[in-house]
């Protein structure tokens, strides 16, 4: 039973999307998690609620298709990877997920001390500039991975 008129779909369309429910279900239940600690906000312009709304779902997106990326690519290499359950960490797993993948780089600080002499005198020595230490900038103008393929 549909409100959908007859004409507008078939009968197989409509299996079809049915039975893809439970995935798309799944895949906003991500937005309502507490993984993301999104909290209640009161919006009253339209604009900013559905500039709020937008930015959801590109969040959204990216999560799905980093996972889509990384499970494909793990399938075509047949491997698994352990350490992705904090409870076990001896745990293979085949089908990980993007906020498991995102808590395994969790600890991960960037932070620029200064080079004692000692350490410049051997980087002199091996003809190395002390920049590739003290100068890591990105070139933030060029993507750091393709997302089209």
């Amino acid at each position: 039973m549909s409100n959908v008129p007859e004409q507008a779909y078939t009968v197989q369309q409509i299996i079809h999307t049915y039975r893809r429910q439970p995935l798309l279900e799944r895949t906003i239940s991500r937005l309502k998690s507490r993984n993301l600690h999104i909290r209640p906000i009161s919006l009253h312009d339209q604009q900013r609620i559905c500039a709020l709304a937008w930015l959801l779902v590109l969040a959204l997106h990216i999560l799905v298709l980093t996972e889509f990326r990384i499970r494909r690519e793990w399938k075509f290499r047949q491997q698994s990877i352990l350490g992705l359950k904090s409870s076990s960490p001896a745990v293979a797993t085949n089908r990980p997920t993007t906020e498991r993948i995102l808590q395994a780089f969790e600890g991960i600080t960037w932070s620029i001390v200064s080079l004692e002499e000692t350490q410049l005198h051997i980087l002199d020595l091996l003809h190395l500039s002390a920049d590739i230490y003290l100068n890591l900038n990105f070139d933030l103008s060029k993507p750091l991975f393709n997302l089209r393929e």
